[in-house]
């Protein structure tokens, strides 16, 4: 578990760095075509990469440092691939022309945030149904896309993350810790905040339209691409084999969220005043 919680504060001060340099520099700040231009950019340049984030481990870039007195270690290629990612994120929310996140400067805002991780951990261990090891129907999305739309992209990835680090580590539920898993629950996170954050019509055609391709979006490549593929190695099946048998559970999760989704976007309103 001490692995774990080094890990979680490694990728919190890298993406803190991140941040402040998409921040510093104006990375972050700048029109909705120059910011398609260098996430385009900047996506060529770590394609490579990001598939060896989340797809192969055989790839690295280490640094061995070797003295008389002193011998250790640095892995670049971790620094590497969190600080391109979170500036890959930063530049998503430029796209959608979205602040990544809103400003926590309040007890209450802590509190707030404090008691959507403990929902979701909640939410996490009591409120999954699993069928088998690969099949899982979820109901921890409902304080994550709250968090997402009230304090932005960020901290709905965030509450994600952490709350299936915690979740483990009260539930491992028979299986290793998978940080990319982790990145992928951020992930879900991060789309809810790009879609949602500071709407202030919850009704019509393009809120319905806003939900239904958010939805599609996280099922299809986060759920059943990119989860499958990490799952994998470890299910000892194949990728078409086992993407049938997440299948089912992709489907049933999407009509859930379909369906919470559309009846919580009446209430995100009433949610902002408590919690705000």
């Amino acid at each position: 578990m001490i692995d774990v919680l080094i890990l979680i504060l490694k990728v919190l001060i890298i993406a803190s760095l991140a941040m402040l340099i998409g921040y510093k520099t104006g990375l972050f700040s700048m029109g909705r075509v120059p910011s398609i231009i260098c996430f385009v950019i900047l996506l060529l340049l770590t394609a490579g990469d990001l598939y060896t984030y989340f797809c192969r481990t055989d790839i690295t870039f280490v640094a061995i440092f070797k003295s008389p007195f002193l011998n250790f270690t640095l892995d670049f290629s971790f620094f590497i691939r969190v600080l391109l990612i979170t500036l890959l994120m930063g530049l998503i929310c430029s796209v959608f022309g979205v602040s990544p996140s809103a400003k926590i400067s309040t007890v209450k805002d802590l509190c707030a945030l404090a008691v959507l991780i403990a929902i979701t951990v909640i939410l996490a261990v009591y409120g999954t149904i699993r069928v088998g090891s690969a099949v899982k129907i979820s109901f921890k999305f409902i304080s994550v896309f709250i968090t997402a739309a009230i304090f932005g992209p960020a901290w709905g990835g965030i509450v994600g993350a952490l709350a299936d680090v915690i979740a483990f580590m009260i539930n491992p539920a028979g299986g290793p810790f998978i940080p990319q898993i982790t990145a992928v629950e951020f992930l879900y996170g991060f789309t809810y905040g790009l879609f949602f954050f500071n709407v202030r019509q919850w009704n019509g055609f393009k809120s319905m339209f806003n939900i239904i391709v958010c939805v599609i979006l996280q099922i299809t490549v986060l759920n059943l691409w990119l989860t499958t593929n990490l799952l994998t190695p470890i299910m000892q099946m194949s990728f078409n084999n086992l993407l049938v048998y997440r299948s089912i559970s992709g489907v049933i999760n999407m009509a859930i969220q379909l369906v919470v989704i559309s009846v919580m976007t009446k209430y995100i309103s009433s949610f902002r005043k408590i919690l705000k």
